[in-house]
């Protein structure tokens, strides 16, 4: 569910006027020549404050004393476009990208950019799609991937991970082990971006939000001091379970529930249909929502409507997953209706660990370095609401088929009941949803392409379609407010605080204001990627009232 590069910014004209910059190139430095070129910038003049907006220069020369003051690798100029998963984000060059390995480096990391007022942006897997995320224009990427771990407890009741660890690896460890935890469904999708951002799993319908497992979090606070958050923490504790995203510092570990699996394989059927079937599989995604969603804790169903470039053709999809049937030849009771609605093809279940179903989507799913734009809306079940969005994403389809290297999906998914219910654990989270106001429906639209040419077009039209949709969701008074922030487009940064209601957006600005008083995870601040609560003013200490 995560779709979830090539050209880079030059800056040709700072070399002209800096001669420290004519000897700091562009170019990715090779790892053995790290320590020599550091040397050369630290034995050059300029100041070293990193004054961004007048030269990179200076930004280099810190990067320098990250490289020789410390163990953490250093790469100057690194070329990631086609690391990262959009090419938005791998079209911005930082100076330098560091690899702490741990919480102190972490520290480390912070002290120094602070001291030197230095942009930085921080990253876990690098799965977000809008330009400078978790990516920066010529400052310090502090990249996560090194602080990998996956530690399962004596007990096997809990399982600490790396913040920087992606799906897959997590997924082949645990399944060693014969555990599970709450997490991702993509190979490639970071721990702390998945989790910090809801974390919705396939096994979220029986143990909810990979969010609401954390028992306790491992962070870096803005004051570059190291603290466990858990429940003897328990404003913040509540704030990081919904809010936490880049807004209250660095996390660099989570403890979450370790899960022994009821089956060691899921049941796993995906069905296409053309699209003159569509009504039926309205019918039965709002059947399974509303009637079944309390009959069977581990059977979920989610919909699909993607356009097939290659055949010229729109099609809708229904993907079922069931935790605890164990025959690939029988269909579990929860799924039967489904058996009769014709299909494209003939459909058949296979039995798949969680690491497998990770591994078929990487491989059948569009490689990193493409462009791309996303978007989510939240509403409660309506067959009429549903079929008007049907033909709002089949106009859709119709206006971009033409684009070059397409892949774009609509994909529906449950908010069941007992998602929101456990919610409350541990003093619940931030996102101030109830179980009353459920079962929803998650909708979110992918546009995937290739040409920088078609970004207007394909930005304005994956944008209007989802105003579309939200007009329809009100018009029917099924829409709910409520934006899962993994799936959030850019144009949506307001919206997905104002789905948290006036009192907990009030609240949770008043204690990112009280733990980042120096304004570093802020809009504006040094570290300014992501969705922001506050936004950095003149003079810290004066709260604005309408800021709370």
């Amino acid at each position: 569910m995560y779709l979830e590069i090539p050209s880079s910014i030059l800056f040709v004209s700072l070399a002209l006027f800096s001669p420290t910059w004519a000897r700091y190139s562009k170019a990715p430095i090779p790892p053995d020549e790290t320590v020599e070129h550091a040397k050369l910038l630290l034995a050059s003049d300029g100041s070293s404050a990193c004054e961004v907006t007048a030269s990179l220069a200076p930004v280099a020369r810190q990067c320098a004393k990250l490289a020789l003051d410390s163990s953490i690798p250093t790469f100057f100029a690194p070329d990631e476009s086609r690391e990262l998963y959009a090419q938005q984000q791998g079209e911005l060059v930082s100076a330098c990208r560091v690899e702490p390995g741990g919480a102190a480096d972490v520290s480390h990391i912070l002290q120094a950019v602070k001291e030197a007022e230095c942009h930085f942006a921080v990253r876990s897997g690098g799965h977000s799609v809008w330009t400078g995320a978790s990516s920066t224009d010529g400052g310090i990427t502090v990249s996560l991937s090194r602080i990998n771990h996956v530690e399962v407890s004596d007990d096997r009741r809990t399982v600490r991970l790396g913040s920087g660890g992606l799906w897959a690896s997590v997924y082949k460890t645990l399944e060693d082990e014969g555990l599970y935890v709450v997490g991702g469904r993509s190979a490639t999708v970071g721990v702390g971006g998945l989790l910090l951002g809801g974390g919705m799993s396939y096994i979220s319908k029986r143990y909810g939000f990979g969010m609401d497992t954390i028992i306790a979090f491992e962070m870096v606070l803005p004051d570059g001091s190291i603290a466990r958050i858990d429940e003897s923490t328990p404003e913040l504790y509540w704030a990081m379970k919904g809010g936490g995203l880049s807004n209250f510092g660095i996390v660099t570990s989570f403890e979450v529930e370790a899960i022994e699996p009821l089956s060691k394989a899921f049941w796993f059927s995906f069905s296409s249909h053309a699209w003159d079937q569509v009504p039926a599989v309205v019918e039965e995604t709002h059947s399974h929502l509303t009637e079944q969603e309390t009959v069977d804790l581990d059977a979920v169903s989610l919909q699909l409507y993607i356009y097939n470039q290659e055949a010229g053709m729109p099609l809708t999809v229904i993907m079922q997953i069931h935790g605890n049937h164990t025959d690939a030849d029988t269909v579990p009771p929860a799924f039967q209706s489904t058996t009769r609605i014709p299909t494209l093809a003939p459909s058949q279940p296979q039995m798949m660990t969680y690491y497998e179903t990770l591994k078929m989507g990487e491989e059948l799913g569009p490689p990193n370095g493409l462009r791309s734009q996303h978007s989510v809306t939240t509403f409660r079940p309506s067959k009429e609401a549903a079929m008007e969005i049907a033909v709002i994403v089949h106009d859709m389809f119709e206006k971009v088929k033409h684009i070059e290297g397409l892949y774009v999906n609509v994909a529906i998914q449950p908010i069941y009941r007992n998602i929101l219910m456990l919610m409350a654990k541990r003093g619940g989270n931030s996102l101030g949803l109830e179980p009353d106001e459920g079962p929803m429906h998650l909708l979110s639209i992918a546009g995937i392409w290739e040409r920088s040419a078609d970004d207007d077009f394909m930005l304005s039209t994956v944008q209007s379609s989802m105003e579309a949709v939200e007009a329809v969701t009100k018009k029917h008074g099924v829409f709910h407010p409520y934006k899962y922030v993994n799936y959030a487009g850019r144009f949506q940064a307001g919206d997905v605080w104002m789905g948290f209601g006036k009192e907990r957006l009030k609240e949770l600005k008043r204690l990112q204001r009280e733990y980042d008083p120096e304004q570093i995870f802020v809009e504006g601040g040094l570290n300014d990627g992501y969705f922001k609560l506050n936004r950095r003013e003149v003079e810290a200490k004066d709260t604005p009232k309408d800021e709370l």
